[in-house]
């Protein structure tokens, strides 16, 4: 029975992702950097005393059981200071929990058992040799590394996918990448909307999977150790979805592929959590500038790199991790956690379906130019009837109306040309103002030939006529 001089405050917590000798393990380091004195340990749990109190009887403890962890602080009724030891203990824990590896809590957890008397940890060990040094671990789903690896081998199957159906192994082609599903806004937008998605698991040559798949296997598993595969999955689908409708926005008339959206986004929440109270000032300085740099480096402007994939995924990354870091430091209940990410999911898909669809469509304004290049291009080809070829009526007609909607058709295409076209659309524009220009030459010969009533002209226009049949059959193929 507790003193009455004494008031007792408990709160249970869950393991999360954890398993008890993890839980344990990271408790352990946690009393340590508060610097409070571990007076009992054993297998059950442990008790430290002389908390931040002058009185050698306060007392911590954490007790282990089959589903939850009790925290219950026992303090001196005048220091009331002490009830704050339970909300003192989650933050440095949960700043541990961000920036510890693997690899470190099973070394930590080996000394602990050694210092308790639990030599053997195989059976029950926070980290059951997972890793054993084999190079396909890093391809096989477990327990704290489960999503990052599933991901990794959809990547790297489908590529091999595409090889064995015949696409180029360093530079694909742009056709056959659409074929796989890249972004491309004039199909994305209409009608082909899941391209948006697909996107993400395409890669353009060997060399781009590889790079990829590298970031990946880093911030992927960084991250997924921290936050939980559940949290993982959820800013990884997010953030690569609008890295894509950064694309559709900034190069619409681009072929896009490649998982750089999504993995910029687990890198925007790794960001987001180290400027947070969960990494210590010390972890800040060491994983900050490194990652800033990486950053920057990736968005610096060049012709081989979508910064608009990259920054709309780490922009939302970042919003995404910023979320997590309130429900690590704020939530304790797993359903208030699951009902913010229920929201925070739900925000995310409704305001990518908004801007999905209002993003401009490319094609649509094109193919409403071409209409009008074709409408004045009719007009221009209807001349009178050959009977009255002699007339002042047909002379007028070739120079008032023919020439005036050949030139209207060049200020057209001139007009489009500023619209950030793909070169292969500016080629075709740059055919069809050829075409345009040989017209009209054309029909000036035959205004002569009208004008002067003779025939000296003819194998001028014909030669026109030639170079005219040879463009369009360039143009239609």
């Amino acid at each position: 029975m507790i003193n009455e001089e004494y008031l007792e405050n408990s709160e249970y917590i869950s393991y999360g992702d954890f398993t008890e000798e993890q839980f344990y393990t990271l408790a352990v380091e946690t009393i340590k950097k508060l610097n409070w004195e571990i007076s009992i340990i054993d297998e059950d749990g442990l008790t430290t005393t002389s908390i931040n109190s002058k009185s050698d009887e306060s007392e911590f403890c954490i007790v282990l059981g089959d589903e939850n962890v009790e925290l219950n602080s026992i303090a001196n009724k005048s220091e009331q200071t002490n009830f704050d030891n339970i909300e003192q203990f989650k933050t440095v824990f949960y700043q541990l929990k961000a920036t510890f590896s693997k690899e470190e809590i099973e070394e930590k957890q080996q000394q602990l058992y050694e210092q308790i008397g639990e030599k053997d940890t195989d059976a029950n060990s926070p980290i059951e040799d997972e890793n054993n040094g084999h190079w396909w671990d890093f391809f096989i789903p477990v327990k704290d590394y489960f999503f990052t690896p599933i991901i990794i081998n959809i990547n790297i199957c489908l590529f091999i996918l595409m090889l064995l159906f015949g696409v180029k192994l360093l530079n694909p082609y742009n056709e056959d990448l659409i074929k796989w599903g890249a972004n491309y806004a004039p199909y994305t937008i209409n009608g082909q909307w899941w391209r948006i998605v697909t996107s993400n698991y395409i890669h353009i040559g060997i060399w781009h999977l590889l790079v990829n798949m590298y970031v990946l296997l880093i911030f992927g598993s960084i991250l997924e150790a921290i936050l939980g595969s559940k949290k993982l999955i959820i800013v990884y689908l997010i953030s690569g979805f609008f890295g894509s409708l950064g694309t559709l926005y900034f190069l619409p008339w681009t072929v896009s592929a490649g998982a750089s959206g999504a993995i910029f986004g687990t890198i925007g929440a790794y960001i987001a959590l180290a400027t947070t109270k969960l990494f210590d000032k010390k972890a800040k300085k060491e994983v900050l500038p490194t990652l800033i740099l990486y950053v920057i480096i990736s968005i610096i402007p060049d012709s081989e790199t979508n910064i608009y994939a990259h920054a709309g995924g780490l922009f939302t990354g970042l919003i995404i991790g910023y979320f997590y870091a309130y429900i690590l430091l704020h939530i304790e209940s797993e359903k208030k956690e699951n009902l913010i990410l229920i929201g925070l999911v739900s925000t995310f898909i409704s305001l990518g379906i908004l801007l999905f669809q209002n993003a401009p469509n490319p094609s649509k304004y094109y193919d409403e130019q071409i209409k009008i290049f074709r409408e004045q291009e009719e007009k221009a080809l209807n001349v009178p009837d050959l009977e009255t070829a002699k007339s002042q009526l047909y002379i007028n007609y070739l120079q008032d109306t023919s020439i005036y909607y050949w030139n209207k058709n060049i200020q057209l295409l001139n007009q489009l040309d500023t619209n950030k076209l793909p070169k292969w659309i500016i080629g075709d524009n740059n055919l069809l103002k050829e075409y345009c220009n040989y017209r009209i030459t054309e029909f000036q010969f035959i205004i002569l030939n009208t004008k002067e009533e003779t025939s000296i002209y003819n194998d001028s226009i014909n030669w026109y006529g030639k170079k005219i049949d040879s463009i369009l059959n360039l143009y239609n193929n």
